[in-house]
């Protein structure tokens, strides 16, 4: 599309019960010169609101039998047919409005930065918030989840932030939404959102009837008030920027993948002749594959305390706690006193669920009652955490440990590793991930598993 044509760029608008913000945008998008808004209406019922689309002079409107929610444009089938393969396309819910001093070459604005970075698929207005009133109820809310989108300058007045459902360009619709891969603009290319600037305490009978009828789900912001969807979600963020301060106070580049995991690489460049499909974080993380399959393990087994040892950057640790069941338990252990010092002040250690050991390794009390260990320390301490689990463990507990050889060489830790358990004769099987791995059984009783075993 030529520059001059971005002003008949198609402009989705997600509505539903909301005519007042509708008519802003309109009006804004009307004076700017932009000739095709594009009403998405999600099954509303608000009667203003429903004879204004009847009466609407907006030549396109679609009306949706049911409300699919601010993810419409890519759930609906007529919409898909219609627009999915369209691009430059806006999307924008119908309470975001350009500010009264974003210009009116928006849509063009934001296409310049989006052919710039071919490695995002949409751009986004900045949101403001550094005007919101007194009398909205959460405003403190807001200003502490959104922050984190205006930290990230990665070009002048460009930021690295996610965008939902607020006003953007996408390269093309598509079939699947998501909220990464996309930047947010800054002053003068910034809008309202326009739930924000509303008085908590005296709502107007547009937006009693909105709340009466929305899903409480996807319209975090409306009450003004917590509700038991935004709670967590702010609760997560404040942990996130609790993180990001640990992080950067420490210096140490290992905690760094418990703020934001690195991209994952092929395996190959850490362990020659690996197939293609491994892969890893880098040189000193497990495999992906294996970290996962730690925590599926947890998931079959369900133990009620889980020991696992040099945890310093987190990957299976991270996966394990996030499949735990109520009455369940994380016990963590890390043998790097300066990595150890560090992970004790992250809030994921706050939990009740998951705690970190206070010694370098598990005692053989710690042991003694875990259902599911999963080892992964330097070398010795998992020679020693080997032995000690074997001499401790309880009946039926199952092992897991990284690092335990698939042909290293005689000198390597994975061969010491590997030996250590055949020479205590723990029931199990050696794994075939490139790194090697073993999955061991404690049961005195039966020699049935134990024939698994491959020396």
């Amino acid at each position: 599309m030529a520059f001059a044509d971005f002003k008949k760029t198609p402009i989705l608008i997600i509505c539903r019960d909301r005519l007042d913000p509708l008519r802003q945008l309109l009006d804004w998008l009307n004076s700017a010169g932009y000739e095709r808004p594009v009403l998405l209406d999600n099954g509303s019922t608000y009667p203003p609101l429903v004879n204004f689309l009847a009466e609407s002079p907006t030549p396109e409107v679609i009306r949706l039998e049911e409300n699919l929610g601010h993810l419409a444009p890519w759930r609906s089938k007529a919409v898909q047919e219609q627009f999915g393969s369209v691009g430059p396309i806006v999307v924008t819910d119908c309470d975001v409005v350009p500010d009264v001093g974003c210009p009116d070459d928006v849509v063009e604005r934001l296409a310049e930065v989006l052919l710039r970075h071919a490695d995002v698929d949409k751009v986004g207005l900045g949101l403001r918030i550094d005007d919101l009133p007194d009398s909205y109820g959460l405003k403190d809310e807001v200003i502490a989840w959104e922050k984190k989108f205006w930290k990230v300058e990665i070009e002048p007045g460009v930021f690295d932030a996610e965008v939902d459902t607020t006003f953007a360009l996408y390269r093309v619709l598509g079939e699947a939404h998501s909220t990464i891969r996309a930047l947010r603009t800054g002053d003068p290319f910034v809008a309202r959102h326009l739930p924000w600037y509303s008085d908590s305490s005296n709502p107007s009978p547009e937006q009693i009837y909105y709340r009466e009828h929305s899903d409480a789900s996807t319209s975090h912001w409306e009450d003004g008030v917590l509700n038991s969807e935004l709670a967590p979600l702010l609760e997560r963020r404040e942990a996130e920027e609790a993180t990001a301060a640990v992080v950067e106070q420490s210096g140490n580049p290992l905690l760094r993948p418990w703020l934001e995991e690195p991209a994952p690489q092929r395996e190959a460049v850490y362990t020659e002749l690996a197939e293609p499909f491994w892969m890893a974080w880098n040189e000193m993380s497990p495999e992906i594959q294996f970290s996962d399959f730690a925590a599926s393990l947890a998931m079959m087994i369900q133990p009620e305390k889980t020991v696992e040892t040099g945890i310093g950057q987190g990957f299976v640790t991270r996966r394990i706690a996030a499949v735990l069941q109520p009455g369940q338990c994380l016990l963590a252990f890390e043998d790097d006193p300066d990595i150890r010092d560090g992970l004790r002040r992250l809030p994921f250690f706050a939990q009740p669920d998951h705690s970190l050991g206070s010694t370098p390794s598990p005692s053989a009390e710690d042991l003694s009652d875990a259902t599911l260990t999963v080892l992964d320390s330097e070398v010795p301490s998992r020679l020693g955490e080997i032995t000690l689990w074997w001499e401790v463990a309880p009946e039926n507990a199952v092992l897991l440990v990284h690092d335990a050889g698939k042909g290293h060489d005689p000198g390597a830790p994975h061969h010491l590793i590997r030996s250590r358990i055949e020479n205590l004769g723990i029931g199990g099987v050696f794994l075939k991930n490139p790194r090697g791995s073993f999955l061991g059984f404690k049961n005195s009783g039966s020699l049935s598993f134990s024939l698994l075993h491959h020396r």
